[in-house]
């Protein structure tokens, strides 16, 4: 006698997840609904804020649709308690994983593989690991070099010992083949040089507006 495969030879804990996933996956709907999903993870992923626990929340919406909707077609009671929420949570915990797979592998022609919140994170920690100034340190570095400009220092000096009070180590700039400093590199030296180049710009500013207001009360 052929028996019939449930939920939980397939590895699911409840066979109520199983079938509103096959539901879901079957519907055309449904399956519609389900891109403009994809396409909040895939964003989110791309600027590195992706967590996978605020994901599971977001499929978790996705799976009560399909919940109501496969009520509203064969019916049986409420939505709720056809599907409880210990099932509607692992379905989403499936699509949760199932999907974010999915797009890392690059199985979507209209979503391209990109990197996980994970490696993102692994990135900036071996970012910071070489001695590279986090945002945090970098608006302390352009306070510090404010400050000391109004006291009269020269901007190159003034970022030097900025970047010294910061605890930051300043690296020599890279260069190309021919031996000209990379322009659009972010490197240590080529924004101390843009920091200097942006106070120095301010300054004369500052000196050219003061100008202009003592001839005006001149005249």
């Amino acid at each position: 006698m052929r028996t019939r495969r449930t939920g939980r030879d397939n590895g699911w804990r409840s066979d109520e997840a199983h079938e509103l996933v096959l539901f879901a996956d079957n519907d055309a709907n449904l399956y519609r609904q389900k891109d403009a999903f994809l396409a909040n993870m895939h964003r989110k992923m791309k600027r590195g804020t992706y967590d996978p626990a605020q994901g599971k929340k977001l499929w978790m919406y996705f799976v009560d649709r399909a919940a109501k909707a496969y009520v509203k077609e064969f019916g049986g009671g409420a939505w709720n308690v056809i599907f409880p929420r210990s099932a509607r949570l692992e379905a989403a915990e499936h699509y949760e994983k199932e999907e974010r797979g999915m797009i890392e592998r690059g199985e979507y022609s209209k979503y391209p593989p990109v990197r996980t919140i994970h490696d993102a994170r692994d990135k900036a920690r071996r970012h910071r690991a070489k001695g590279a100034p986090t945002f945090a340190k970098q608006e302390q570095i352009a306070k510090k070099v404010r400050l000391l400009r109004k006291e009269g220092y020269p901007p190159k000096q003034a970022v030097a010992i900025a970047y010294r009070m910061a605890g930051v180590a300043r690296k020599p700039a890279q260069r190309d083949p021919a031996g000209h400093d990379c322009v659009g590199v972010h490197t240590h030296e080529n924004l101390g040089a843009r920091m200097a180049e942006h106070v120095k710009r301010s300054s004369s500013r500052d000196r050219s507006r003061k100008a202009r207001s003592k001839s005006s009360r001149r005249r």
